[in-house]
């Protein structure tokens, strides 16, 4: 697909490459999958705080840095996250927006506002929303989040 991309002159394209954040599930190692600088622009990271997972940023995506920094220094973005409904998902995007913030790995971040694998919709979660609106007003995120409403 990139080869296509280059054939084509396209120039306005991001790649990223994506993997999952290496968890309690999953611990393979990354690098024997990358292609390589050459082929991407950003590093994706997929990771969501659910109950049973890990809560914090850093337990999320810390591991998955640490080894992605092993062999490239290319920007980074949260691609797809999302927190699972509870108590807690108002201190999870608050985690997630700060953290990303103030991060020099990463460019952005992705919420997965759809009920998919569990009960990611933050659309109807007051003290979520107020969470994702005081973090998203942080100038790191390049725009008013009181004028997308």
């Amino acid at each position: 697909m990139h080869k296509v991309f280059d054939q084509q002159g396209a120039t306005n394209v991001i790649w990223t490459w994506t993997p999952n954040v290496i968890n309690y599930l999953r611990s393979r190692k990354l690098k024997a999958y990358y292609p390589g600088d050459t082929f991407v622009d950003w590093v994706g990271v997929d990771g969501y705080y659910t109950r049973r997972g890990q809560q914090t940023f850093r337990d999320l995506f810390g591991p998955t840095v640490r080894e992605v920094r092993t062999f490239t220094k290319l920007p980074m973005l949260v691609v797809e996250t999302g927190s699972e409904s509870g108590s807690g998902r108002p201190a999870h995007i608050e985690n997630l927006l700060s953290n990303v913030a103030t991060s020099k790995d990463f460019v952005g971040v992705a919420y997965f506002n759809i009920n998919g694998s569990g009960d990611w919709n933050i659309d109807k979660d007051a003290a979520t929303l107020r969470a994702f609106a005081n973090q998203a007003k942080n100038n790191v995120y390049g725009f008013d989040v009181r004028k997308v409403r």
